[in-house]
This record gives C-alpha cells, sequence and structure tokens, in this order.
C-alpha cells in the first residue's frame, strides 16, 4: 500500500460514522432529438391544437335506435325507424312489450314483420306523420354524423400535414459524412416508420372523404323524402274542397290543445258552424254555387283567426275552429265578428239571372274542462249550435246562454 493510499484510509477512518456518503449523481436521459420531438407530435398531437366549437352531443335515444336496427340486421326505413324509436322512448309500452315478446320468441324482424307492427300500432290514419317525423330523426343523425366525420377528418389533415412535413425533412437532410452506423440505422428506421404513417395517413384521408360523400349522398335522399311526405302529408291533412284542415287534424290539435291545458293550465275553447239551410241553398243555386259557398266560409274563417288556433272542415256544411289559449268569452267576440264577415261576403252568380242570396252561419262556442274527455267539451259546443239554429241561424250561443240537458231530439 502506498504512502498516499494510507493516508487516504486514515482520512476515510476520521469521518464519523453517521456521515452518509453521495452517490453519484445518475446521468439524465438525453433529450429527444428534434426528429423525434417533431414526431412525437405528429403521432399524438402535442402541439397545440386549434381551438374548435363545442359541438352537442348525438341524441342518445336516435343513436340507440340506429344500433338496435344494426344489432337485429332490421334495414332503417322510416317505418322500422318509428317503431323502435317509439320501442326506446317508452312512450307505447304496449308497442314495447310486443316488441319484447318478438325478441324472446326468436323471430326475425323482417321487412314485412316490421311494416305489420307498424300497421298495427300505428295504423294509416297518423302513418304519413309518423314517417314524416322519423324521416327528420334520421336527417338529424345523419347530419350529426356528418358532423363527426369532417371534424375526423381536419383531425387526420392536420396530422397527416405534419408528417408530410417531417417527412419531406428527413429525406432532405440525407445521413451526415462519416455519422455513427448506429445513428445511421436508426434513422432509416425512423424514414421507414414515417413513410408507413404517411401511406396509412393517405389511406385514412380516402375512406373519410368516401365515407364523407355516402352519408353526403344519404342526406340528400332523405331531404328529398321528406319533401315528399310533406307534400303527402299536406294532401293528407286537407279538406280537398276547401283547402283548410280536415277532422282528422282537427282531432289532433284537440288533443294537443288539451294536453297543454293540462300541463301548463292553458285554457282553450272551440266552436262549431254550421251553414244555415245549405241543402235548400244547393237545391236553389246547384251544387257548384253551393262549393263556392263552403270555399268562401272556410276562407274566411282561415283569415280570421291567429297563427296557432286552427280552422277545419268537420264534414258537410259544418266547420270546426281551436282557439289556443282563449277562454270562452274572447271565442264568443271572434265568433260575432266571423259571422259578420261572411254574411258581408257575396258570391258570384255564376251566369245566373239573379244574384245569389248571402251565406249566413250559425255558431255555437264552448270553452275546455280541465280534465274532461274532448267529446264532452265537442257535445256542448254542439248543442249551443242547435240552440243557435232553434232561435233563427245567423247567431252565436255560448254554453253559457244554454241549459245543457242533452241535445235536442229534433234537428232544425
Amino acid at each position: 500500500m502506498t504512502q498516499q493510499e494510507r493516508t487516504g484510509r486514515r482520512a476515510g477512518d476520521a469521518r464519523s460514522p453517521n456521515t452518509v456518503t453521495p452517490a453519484p449523481a445518475s446521468r439524465k436521459p438525453p433529450p429527444p432529438s428534434g426528429v423525434m420531438r417533431r414526431l412525437s407530435n405528429a403521432l399524438f398531437g402535442s402541439e397545440p391544437e386549434p381551438v374548435r366549437p363545442v359541438r352537442p352531443p348525438i341524441d342518445p335515444l336516435l343513436d340507440g335506435t340506429v344500433t338496435m336496427l344494426t344489432a337485429l340486421g332490421i334495414k332503417p326505413t322510416p317505418q322500422a325507424y318509428t317503431v323502435f324509436h317509439t320501442h326506446l322512448s317508452g312512450e307505447r309500452p304496449e308497442l314495447s312489450a310486443y316488441v319484447e315478446a318478438c325478441k324472446s320468441r326468436g323471430e326475425r324482424f323482417t321487412g314485412a314483420r316490421v311494416a305489420e307492427i307498424f300497421e298495427r300500432f300505428f295504423g294509416a290514419e297518423v302513418e304519413s306523420m309518423a314517417v314524416y317525423e322519423a324521416s327528420r330523426n334520421v336527417e338529424r343523425l345523419l347530419a350529426a354524423l356528418q358532423d363527426e366525420i369532417e371534424t375526423a377528418g381536419a383531425d387526420t389533415a392536420s396530422h397527416g400535414d405534419r408528417i408530410d412535413r417531417l417527412n419531406d425533412e428527413l429525406r432532405a437532410q440525407g445521413d451526415p459524412k462519416n455519422a455513427d452506423p448506429k445513428s445511421v440505422e436508426k434513422t432509416s428506421e425512423i424514414r421507414r416508420i414515417v413513410a408507413g404513417i404517411v401511406a396509412e395517413t393517405s389511406s385514412m384521408r380516402m375512406s373519410i372523404a368516401k365515407l364523407e360523400r355516402r352519408v353526403v349522398h344519404g342526406a340528400a335522399e332523405i331531404a328529398d323524402l321528406r319533401d315528399d311526405l310533406e307534400r303527402v302529408q299536406r294532401e293528407a291533412n286537407a279538406d280537398p274542397l276547401t283547402g283548410i284542415a280536415n277532422r282528422k287534424v282537427l282531432e289532433l290539435e284537440l288533443k294537443r290543445a288539451a294536453k297543454a291545458a293540462v300541463d301548463e293550465g292553458k285554457a282553450f275553447s272551440v266552436m262549431m258552424i254550421d251553414v244555415d239551410h245549405f241543402k235548400r241553398f244547393n237545391d236553389d243555386y246547384g251544387h257548384q254555387i253551393g262549393d263556392d259557398a263552403l270555399r268562401l266560409v272556410a276562407k274566411t274563417l282561415a283569415e280570421g283567426i291567429k297563427g296557432r288556433d286552427l280552422a277545419a272542415r268537420f264534414g258537410g256544411e259544418e266547420f270546426g275552429l281551436v282557439l289556443v289559449e282563449t277562454p270562452v268569452d274572447g271565442a264568443v267576440a271572434l265568433a260575432g265578428r266571423l259571422r259578420e264577415s261572411i254574411a258581408a261576403a257575396r258570391l258570384a252568380t255564376g251566369g245566373l239571372a239573379a244574384p245569389v242570396r248571402p251565406v249566413t252561419v250559425s255558431i255555437g262556442v264552448a270553452q275546455y274542462r280541465r280534465g274532461e274527455p274532448l267529446e264532452r267539451l265537442i257535445g256542448r259546443a254542439d248543442r249551443a249550435l242547435y240552440r243557435a239554429k232553434e232561435l233563427g241561424r245567423d247567431r252565436v250561443v255560448s254554453e253559457r246562454d244554454i241549459e245543457i240537458h242533452g241535445r235536442p231530439k229534433a234537428e232544425v
């Protein structure tokens, strides 16, 4: 042992036994190179992304309906969508029970089977409205899907652009002279990886573009279907002679108004209107002039109400009005103005020598009473109408003006 070693050993022996010898500092890994950092950013999006507006989420009920149709192998027709959207929403327990029973028996939901279920629970009366609503739901879902695809395409394009720039930079750099073989091999491997990513990104862009074209095409077809359904629905809901709503629409509006009255406490009233002596009018002037009289009444009623009210032909020479958020006093006042407007209008003679006498109407008015059956409301308005005819016609009678002991036995 040398003198220096002995001196060092003695110095070590003199140290306190509690002294801790510091461990040699660990070597920190070198920071990633510029190439590796940019590759990481390109792959994992470490670079700050542009702020995009937050999009509303897709309605889970719409999405769930499409998922169920796909899982059951059902073609997503409007009828199928209506059936299973209603089933998932729980709006019709009897429909849901029926669908679950079919599933438990292992039945296949073929197109014919779905059509049968639709007819069973929706019926021809509401078919046009149900299909129309279904087509709107499908269109909204396709629009949301297209929005998501566009977002995915933008993200892919952004990442792809960064990878392309990195690939171009790697190619431009080449291999440095006298470079370490391991570094050359590492750089070559990075180039191969980036080249593969570039190819996959390009393929992904093409796939997203193709899917987007399909969605756009599907949305266009749905829009065309909706336009056709709107036309069919207008035709199905309109009275062919007068052009105003028919009895079916009147009954649907009565149900909606009654629901609003129960849920929100909003009063509404109805009018029942009958053209006075219409049979005699037809006999005296012919059916063409009679039809003109009905059109005149319908036009006056439709133009005399506000936007949310409804005028409809109830049948024959009888019409009905639903006046939302209107108590009986306001309805009576409006009925008086409508009666006067109809009586003041004049029909074309249609080549007749003598002028056509004025058209007059009798009107009965009633207000909905919360929770009552709609048949009772119509019955009160109908009895008020017949009381107006008993009193001489061409007048308005409110439910308050009569004592209701049942409808008069003799019609006047």
